[in-house]
């Protein structure tokens, strides 16, 4: 498991702890509770919202800052999740507030003798409207934030697909240079065989001139012993002049090969010779 992946376990965890904490207040029953008690609902679930979008905002930031297309997904998944989360809560503050509304009914029949019950009321009105505000421009920055990460993807896949590309020139690049490289020692070694070839007629001719009936199979066999190591030789430093030292860069590597292999198969090297190479 890579760092990335655990630093995003890490933040998850968190956050569902942070939830379920809200998620214990939202589900819990206050319909027998008074005023007061109901209040202290509505302050317990806001410290609970608050320290979770705390760690919301931290975790997106954390997904926005890898730029990558994993975390470009999961940056979606996670918006989509805080605005189902989101949604969810609206419904039970409204509840909460009608339920404080009827509290404060049943103690101030007459509203005009209690001016403070009233005050209060439109407070609680007025952090209800505040709540549903809230709850809009929180959609609102979901989606701008959901558009934003798609945008992100996209420039993400695009890079990576120059990368590709760019990657997939530059070994072509290298397997036409060591083609190439190849191509011009198959010349070199075909013209080497045709001097040969010239030189071997040539010494037959003169041998053949100087004595034609007393030449002997053993300076025959001396003259193709010799021709053969002049040939040899020829090829081998043609071949070691064209052989190139490794770089130790991957990317050179493939390039190497070919021509390194090309050249042990021109002098036909022994597995000894080749390490010697």
């Amino acid at each position: 498991m890579d760092l990335f992946e655990q630093e995003s376990i890490k933040h998850y965890q968190t956050l569902t702890v942070l939830w379920n904490d809200v998620e214990t207040i939202i589900n819990s029953d206050f319909s027998n509770k008074d005023v007061v008690a109901l209040q202290q609902i509505e302050t317990d679930l806001n410290s609970k919202l608050q320290a979770y979008d705390i760690k919301y905002k931290e975790f997106y930031e954390f997904l926005s800052a890898k730029r990558t297309s994993e975390s470009s997904e999961r940056l979606n998944e996670l918006s989509e999740l805080n605005c189902t989360r989101l949604a969810s809560i609206q419904p039970f503050k409204d509840q909460l507030i009608n339920k404080m509304q009827a509290n404060f009914s049943l103690f101030s029949p007459v509203r005009s003798n209690c001016p403070s019950n009233a005050s209060h009321s439109s407070s609680v009105k007025a952090k209800a409207a505040a709540a549903q505000a809230t709850l809009l421009f929180t959609q609102k920055e979901v989606e701008l934030r959901k558009k934003q990460a798609s945008l992100e993807e996209k420039q993400l896949i695009a890079e990576a697909v120059a990368l590709k590309e760019k990657k997939e020139i530059e070994i072509a690049l290298i397997l036409l240079k060591a083609q190439q490289a190849a191509a011009e020692t198959k010349a070199e070694v075909e013209v080497l065989d045709d001097v040969s070839d010239i030189c071997k007629e040539s010494m037959v001719s003169l041998v053949n001139e100087i004595n034609p009936v007393n030449v002997s199979k053993q300076e025959v066999n001396t003259c193709t012993m010799n021709e053969s190591i002049t040939k040899f030789m020829l090829r081998k430093d043609l071949a070691l002049s064209r052989l190139t030292q490794f770089t130790d860069k991957p990317q050179e590597y493939q390039g190497w090969k070919v021509s390194f292999k090309k050249t042990c198969e021109d002098m036909d090297a022994t597995p000894a010779e080749e390490i010697d190479l």
